[in-house]
């Protein structure tokens, strides 16, 4: 992939972005700070390529906005930094200044920094990138993930690198989903269990109830038979006793 770089020629060289940087003390107001070239190239994106890690931080610490400055194709310092494979200069936008590290250029192929560290062959630029949470398995615009990139301009070492780290990512993967099927038998297995304690539960209450049921209707059914033969008894003892004294 033909990456456009800014030309030696722009209004702004780098020579120039670094005399700037490191011209001390420089006002937060200083118009040059955020001075752009034909092609939008900010002191911040020079600094970043070339890896001049005193200079970005110093532009940085006087405007921290310019971490996410944009040139006309929208690289940030970051994209600038994985171009040039200035491994330290992405660390320190990483971890000092709190790039976003999958935030994508506005170019065709939308690439993010280690696109383009996986593409200029960096080990060290993707390495840095990696340990910072970047997506190593996110394709550009054209569905080139950075193994194919890396793969295509003969970057062996980034290949078997990313075999790694994508493998591992995998193999991870499926141990999290493993894990997760796992927890999800658990719970259904705790689920069949609550239900089918429920249910005998249910039934035990139900049987107790029927037996309460039936044990009522035993005492009321003996209670009517008592009630009727004390009726009969009642009834039948007068008429018992006048026999006897006609006999």
């Amino acid at each position: 992939m033909v990456v456009r770089r800014p030309t030696a020629a722009s209004k702004l060289t780098s020579i120039h972005a670094h005399g700037l940087a490191c011209a001390a003390p420089l006002a937060l107001s200083h118009p040059q700070i955020d001075a752009c070239n034909d092609e939008g190239w900010q002191p911040v994106h020079y600094a970043a390529l070339e890896g001049r890690t005193p200079s970005l931080d110093h532009l940085l610490l006087l405007r921290p906005a310019l971490v996410e400055a944009e040139e006309a194709e929208g690289w940030r310092p970051l994209h600038a930094a994985a171009f040039g494979g200035q491994a330290d200069a992405l660390r320190g936008l990483l971890a000092t200044w709190r790039a976003d590290v999958d935030a994508p250029d506005k170019g065709a192929g939308r690439w993010r920094a280690a696109h383009f560290a996986a593409d200029g062959g960096s080990e060290a630029a993707v390495r840095v990138l990696i340990a910072a949470g970047a997506d190593v398995t996110a394709p550009d615009a054209q569905g080139r993930r950075l193994r194919d990139l890396a793969q295509a301009e003969g970057h062996t070492h980034v290949v078997v690198l990313l075999d790694g780290v994508v493998g591992g990512a995998v193999g991870l993967e499926q141990q999290q989903q493993q894990q997760q099927q796992q927890q999800q038998q658990q719970k259904q297995q705790q689920q069949q269990q609550h239900y089918s304690q429920k249910r005998l539960e249910e039934q035990q209450q139900g049987g107790q109830q029927q037996e309460d049921r039936e044990g009522q209707e035993r005492t009321q059914s003996s209670s009517s038979s008592f009630a009727a033969a004390a009726v009969l008894v009642s009834f039948g003892g007068p008429e018992i006793s006048k026999r006897q004294r006609l006999q």
